[in-house]
Protein backbone atom coordinates (compact mmCIF):
# COMPACT_ATOMS: atom_id res chain seq x y z
CA UNK A 1 0.00 0.00 0.00
CA UNK A 2 1.93 2.74 -1.26
CA UNK A 3 -0.45 5.54 -0.21
CA UNK A 4 -0.88 4.72 2.97
CA UNK A 5 2.83 4.73 3.59
CA UNK A 6 3.50 7.59 2.14
CA UNK A 7 0.62 8.99 3.88
CA UNK A 8 1.85 7.69 7.43
CA UNK A 9 5.48 9.26 6.40
CA UNK A 10 4.67 12.19 5.67
CA UNK A 11 2.97 12.80 9.01
CA UNK A 12 4.50 15.70 11.63
CA UNK A 13 6.36 14.52 14.64
CA UNK A 14 3.33 16.32 16.47
CA UNK A 15 0.67 14.22 14.62
CA UNK A 16 3.07 11.35 15.28
CA UNK A 17 3.11 11.72 18.91
CA UNK A 18 -0.73 12.20 18.99
CA UNK A 19 -1.61 9.05 17.74
CA UNK A 20 0.91 7.05 19.36
CA UNK A 21 -0.51 8.45 22.71
CA UNK A 22 -4.27 8.02 21.53
CA UNK A 23 -3.85 4.55 20.24
CA UNK A 24 -1.53 2.95 23.41
CA UNK A 25 -3.33 4.94 26.13
CA UNK A 26 -6.57 6.41 24.30
CA UNK A 27 -8.92 3.41 26.32
CA UNK A 28 -7.66 2.98 29.40
CA UNK A 29 -6.54 6.33 31.05
CA UNK A 30 -10.07 6.88 30.63
CA UNK A 31 -11.29 3.75 32.43
CA UNK A 32 -8.39 4.46 34.86
CA UNK A 33 -9.45 8.22 35.39
CA UNK A 34 -13.22 6.59 36.09
CA UNK A 35 -12.07 4.13 38.19
CA UNK A 36 -9.69 6.98 40.24
CA UNK A 37 -12.63 9.51 40.24
CA UNK A 38 -15.72 6.80 41.17
CA UNK A 39 -14.15 3.88 43.29
CA UNK A 40 -17.63 3.05 44.54
CA UNK A 41 -18.49 2.11 40.90
CA UNK A 42 -16.34 -0.97 41.32
CA UNK A 43 -17.26 -1.65 45.11
CA UNK A 44 -20.86 -2.88 44.33
CA UNK A 45 -19.53 -4.98 41.48
CA UNK A 46 -21.18 -8.52 41.86
CA UNK A 47 -17.64 -10.03 40.44
CA UNK A 48 -14.71 -8.84 40.74
CA UNK A 49 -13.39 -5.74 38.69
CA UNK A 50 -10.51 -8.13 37.68
CA UNK A 51 -10.93 -11.90 36.72
CA UNK A 52 -8.87 -14.56 34.72
CA UNK A 53 -10.91 -13.83 31.14
CA UNK A 54 -10.51 -9.73 31.71
CA UNK A 55 -6.76 -10.34 32.45
CA UNK A 56 -6.33 -12.35 29.33
CA UNK A 57 -8.87 -9.90 27.11
CA UNK A 58 -6.20 -7.17 28.46
CA UNK A 59 -3.14 -9.37 27.03
CA UNK A 60 -4.90 -9.74 23.45
CA UNK A 61 -5.38 -6.55 23.55
CA UNK A 62 -2.24 -4.96 24.45
CA UNK A 63 -0.54 -7.54 21.86
CA UNK A 64 -3.02 -6.18 19.42
CA UNK A 65 -2.06 -2.84 20.40
CA UNK A 66 1.62 -3.70 20.04
CA UNK A 67 1.20 -4.71 16.96
CA UNK A 68 -0.11 -1.72 15.34
CA UNK A 69 2.06 0.46 16.65
CA UNK A 70 5.16 -1.01 15.99
CA UNK A 71 3.92 -1.57 12.25
CA UNK A 72 3.02 2.33 12.69
CA UNK A 73 6.18 3.29 13.73
CA UNK A 74 7.98 0.97 11.41
CA UNK A 75 6.23 2.97 8.81
CA UNK A 76 7.52 6.16 10.08
CA UNK A 77 11.42 4.64 9.92
CA UNK A 78 11.51 4.30 13.49
CA UNK A 79 13.65 1.13 14.21
CA UNK A 80 15.50 -0.97 17.36
CA UNK A 81 18.71 0.71 16.70
CA UNK A 82 17.33 4.33 16.27
CA UNK A 83 16.09 4.16 19.57
CA UNK A 84 19.30 2.24 21.08
CA UNK A 85 17.74 -1.02 21.62
CA UNK A 86 20.22 -3.88 20.88
CA UNK A 87 18.89 -6.99 22.20
CA UNK A 88 21.61 -9.85 22.60
CA UNK A 89 21.42 -13.49 23.96
CA UNK A 90 22.20 -12.50 27.16
CA UNK A 91 19.61 -10.08 27.35
CA UNK A 92 17.65 -13.00 26.68
CA UNK A 93 18.95 -15.04 29.82
CA UNK A 94 18.75 -12.64 31.75
CA UNK A 95 14.71 -12.17 31.39
CA UNK A 96 14.29 -15.61 31.25
CA UNK A 97 16.24 -15.63 34.42
CA UNK A 98 14.26 -12.97 35.92
CA UNK A 99 10.23 -14.39 35.06
CA UNK A 100 11.31 -17.61 36.82
CA UNK A 101 12.36 -16.01 39.73
CA UNK A 102 9.52 -14.26 39.54
CA UNK A 103 7.37 -17.09 39.03
CA UNK A 104 8.99 -19.67 41.61
CA UNK A 105 8.65 -16.70 44.05
CA UNK A 106 4.86 -16.23 43.28
CA UNK A 107 4.50 -20.02 44.09
CA UNK A 108 6.43 -20.13 47.69
CA UNK A 109 4.03 -17.42 49.44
Amino acid sequence: MPGMREWIRNLSGRTELLLVLLIAFGTTVPASLGALLSPETLAHRATPPITNGALQGTIVYELVILIILAMFLRARGWTLERLGIRPTFADGLLGIGIASRTTSSMWCS
